[in-house]
């Protein structure tokens, strides 16, 4: 992956996107591809968006879809290119939802899935993974009394088959074996322990 990514004029999101045809499709990258599959209504979304953002327009969109109508794969499918353009720089993007089940877990699980389509397969995880496992060994992270709810046990479930694997660059992938569950709760841990990192408590002013 080039290290010199960055916005440029024939960088458009109408070419972006216009890979239409099944020859088109089949030259184009998993990321390209996929955004090109999208639904007529998602697309009109997706590329006024990525038009903005190359074109440096700084425009706020505000996008009614009915529900059950695949709002989460459209943010999900925009996500890849927007990382990929900004891979070389320290930017955050942030992604709200009214309730963590299910709108939230939904979220997650399709970005994973199209991170992983993009080809970023283990790479996104890598620093979530360490700072857990540190975490973890200092001691620094405690759980609540079982209530022996569904998802208390859906958690402890997924950290007991939780599985690690370390590359040669010092990266880390961790996960739950597709075919013995999912992970949404390991990741969501992960997710919490980097956001108590980054928290500082405001000061009182004397």
């Amino acid at each position: 992956m080039s290290s010199e990514i960055s916005p440029c004029p024939s960088a458009s999101a109408s070419a972006l996107l216009s890979t239409n045809s099944r020859q088109g499709l089949d030259k184009a990258s998993p990321s390209q591809a996929s955004i090109a599959r999208l639904r007529p209504y998602h697309r009109e979304v997706a590329l006024a968006i990525l038009d903005s953002v190359f074109s440096r327009k700084r425009l706020t969109f505000s996008v009614e879809i009915a529900r059950q109508g695949c709002k989460n794969e459209l943010s999900a499918q925009l996500d890849p290119p927007l990382f990929t353009l900004h891979i070389t720089e320290p930017k955050n993007l942030v992604k709200c939802s009214p309730t963590f089940k299910p709108q939230t877990v939904i979220s997650i699980m399709r970005l994973k899935d199209r991170l992983n389509d993009a080809g970023f397969n283990g790479i996104w995880v890598a620093k979530l993974g360490f700072r857990l496992l540190a975490t973890v060994n200092s001691g620094r992270l405690k759980m609540y009394l079982g209530d022996g709810s569904p998802e208390y046990q859906e958690f402890w479930l997924e950290l007991e088959r939780a599985q690690s694997h370390y590359r040669p660059n010092q990266t880390m992938n961790f996960y739950v074996d597709p075919t013995r569950g999912h992970d949404d709760f390991l990741m969501s841990l992960a997710l919490l322990v980097e956001a108590a990192n980054q928290y500082s408590p405001p000061q009182c002013q004397r």
